[in-house]
């Protein structure tokens, strides 16, 4: 059994071609980002190969779920998407944009800044990443 954390869940906000490109279920209404989770030597196995569920564990993934009336309390699990390094399409972020300290303490406290995994990333100087939800507002 591996356990890991997930980001807030939230509304998906794409739509058309830009939702079937990165493989969003027709009938999901919300996502969130699942971290890769912090894996032990008794792991390895998980990882030792290119498979949707080793990537999900070596870089994380997306999860999708539908529900009715809008109400996040009974979400229901529809799928969940591994990322993939190269990936030949998917999603493009805009920005970048200017950080404050603020938002660095706000997702440090909730817990949301986790290790980087990606070799890299790891080789450039990167440490931690915090996954962030369209529309998010990170000032108080």
């Amino acid at each position: 059994q591996v356990t890991g954390i997930y980001a807030p869940v939230a509304p998906i906000t794409l739509e058309g071609f830009a939702r079937s490109t990165v493989n969003i279920p027709d009938d999901a209404t919300h996502f969130c980002w699942l971290y890769p989770p912090k894996l032990t030597s008794n792991d390895d196995d998980v990882t030792s190969n290119n498979s949707d569920e080793s990537n999900l564990c070596k870089i994380g993934g997306f999860a999708y779920f539908n529900t009715t009336d809008n109400n996040i309390d009974k979400l229901r699990l529809i799928r969940v998407n591994s990322l993939i390094v190269p990936a030949n399409n998917g999603l493009t972020f805009e920005g970048p944009y200017p950080w404050k300290k603020e938002f660095t303490d706000r997702l440090w406290t909730q817990n949301r800044f986790q290790s980087v995994t990606l070799p890299c990333l790891l080789e450039k100087g990167a440490r931690y990443f915090a996954f962030i939800n369209p529309y998010e507002s990170l000032s108080s």
